[in-house]
C-alpha cells in the first residue's frame, strides 16, 4: 500500500505455490518487484534498467 498501485501484475504458479509480482516504475530507472504468497510478501527486488552504460572519457597520451 505505500507504494501505490503497481504498473503491472503478474501471477504464476512455481513448483506448486501460487505467486503474485506487483511491478513499480519502469525503465529507465529503478523498478521494483514485490511478489506476494497470498496476502504475504515474500520478497522485494529493485533493480535499475535501462541506464544504459558510461564509459571513461578518452584520454590522450602526448609522449
Amino acid at each position: 500500500m505505500a507504494l501505490g498501485r503497481p504498473i503491472r501484475k503478474y501471477r504464476e504458479a512455481r513448483d506448486g505455490i501460487d505467486l503474485e509480482d506487483w511491478i513499480y516504475g519502469q525503465a529507465p530507472g529503478k523498478i521494483t518487484f514485490v511478489t506476494f504468497q497470498g496476502l504475504k510478501v515474500v520478497k522485494v527486488k529493485e533493480q535499475y534498467a535501462g541506464l544504459g552504460s558510461e564509459t571513461a572519457p578518452t584520454r590522450i597520451i602526448v609522449p
